[in-house]
């Protein structure tokens, strides 16, 4: 009998017969960001010889639409914090009408019908804690260049969500201003700062406080500061008799 020889495809080799490879620049370069994925789809499926794609069309509803498009992209590994933010929002927002509530209210104004709060669920759905959801949901409210400034790790997630998303637009914009002049960023305590004099009305130029330079590995704070007033330098040790010769 005539051996037969067979031939065997392994990992990637074998998704060629059951899978469409789609270019990711298509998704990720912004020149391509206006055409919608129906079109990109399409492309690659005439640029490969197909006529026609099979495909399920299901009907939902907005608030369906939106946890789902949350669902199929928030386990990415590449996910930025503004993306992480948006989609948090979009996602709880969308939880919040289905279960009946008003989607002004928060996390401590009622409950949906499951006797959990939304964001509770939300939290067991995707793995992390409500803490970290409220704090991304609060980076919605920096303005879009402070965004850009956390999702390129100038600006570090916790100072920006706790601290300084609760300052005004225009404030947010004065510190962007100062940062990007000066080179530096807010640490936590000095966003924590900033939050306190806004919401005394006494943040300006003034009485912002020294930030820390973005190169410096140690940083010694000024003589004096704007905030707490000026601070004398320390006194000299005491000559004594003994010591004076």
């Amino acid at each position: 009998m005539a051996s037969v020889e067979l031939s065997y495809y392994y990992g990637y080799e074998a998704e060629q017969f059951s899978f469409y490879r789609i270019p990711k620049l298509l998704f990720t370069d912004n020149r391509f960001a206006g055409i919608s994925t129906d079109a990109k789809l399409l492309y690659c499926a005439r640029t490969v010889g197909l006529e026609s794609l099979p495909v399920i069309v299901r009907e939902y509803t907005d608030d369906e639409a939106d946890i789902l498009v949350v669902d199929y992209n928030i386990t990415r590994e590449d996910l930025l914090p503004s993306e992480k933010a948006r989609a948090y929002s979009l996602k709880l927002e969308a939880m919040k009408r289905q279960a009946g509530r008003p989607s002004k209210n928060s996390l401590q104004v009622g409950e949906n019908f499951r006797g959990k709060f939304s964001v509770q669920i939300l939290s067991e759905q995707v793995g992390e804690n409500v803490t970290n959801i409220q704090r991304y949901i609060r980076l919605t409210k920096l303005i879009p260049p402070l965004l850009e400034q956390v999702d390129n790790g100038v600006l570090k997630v916790t100072p920006a969500a706790d601290y300084i998303s609760h300052l005004s637009e225009k404030e947010q914009t004065a510190l962007l201003v100062i940062m990007e002049r000066d080179e530096v960023s807010p640490s936590l305590g000095q966003a924590k700062r900033l939050k306190e004099l806004s919401e005394a009305g006494k943040l300006d130029a003034t009485s912002s406080p020294r930030f820390r330079p973005r190169t410096a590995t140690f940083w010694t704070p000024p003589l004096t500061r704007s905030i707490c007033g000026p601070v004398k330098p320390p006194r000299s040790p005491l000559r004594t008799k003994r010591n004076r010769a």
